[in-house]
């Protein structure tokens, strides 16, 4: 029995999984680069410790960090970059979480998708298209079909995929 169009379309849904994790993760990897950048341009800053003078000049018997230029004396106003240092780190953070989530929604599609009983070739050009993130006129070039052979097979993989999609999120969830 043929799936209807909400099916269809949730399906799809479920498959882009993967292209959209990978798009998070490149818009994140784009920050992250962009903050590195920024890094470099303060790759001239030195840390370490000094003693805090008060506004005399006179030395009170503590000692206080810094981040500051290079050369830069210590009578100078200290530019201080431990916040943007904590705002990388977390950035690096947040872009494994990201890189994670997208492998692990690969892994799940494709796991599904060989598991599935169908043709093939239908189940070669959907892990074209949903793992490999494949643009259809390339699938049709890389199998030598015609663009309207790949898209009549891909219609029948996702009819298959919305069936068993019932079944999985039963048995997964």
């Amino acid at each position: 029995m043929p799936e209807n169009n909400t099916d269809i379309k949730k399906a799809i849904e479920w498959l882009r999984q993967v292209e959209n994790a990978k798009q998070a993760m490149l818009q994140c990897e784009c920050m992250f680069q962009d903050l590195r950048n920024t890094q470099n341009i303060t790759s001239g800053y030195e840390r370490g410790y000094e003693k805090v003078k008060d506004e005399n000049g006179k030395e009170t018997g503590e000692i206080k960090s810094f981040t500051r230029l290079k050369g830069a004396s210590s009578g100078g106003k200290n530019h201080d970059i431990s916040d943007f240092i904590a705002v990388l780190e977390a950035e690096e953070q947040e872009l494994e979480r990201y890189k994670t989530d997208w492998l692990n929604k690969r892994i799940e599609v494709k796991k599904f998708l060989m598991s599935l009983n169908m043709n093939e070739k239908i189940k070669t050009i959907l892990i074209f298209r949903y793992i490999g993130l494949y643009e259809w006129d390339e699938i049709a070039k890389k199998l030598g079909m015609s663009n309207t052979w790949v898209h009549s097979l891909k219609k029948q993989g996702l009819q298959i995929v919305a069936r068993n999609l019932k079944k999985y999120f039963v048995k997964v969830y």
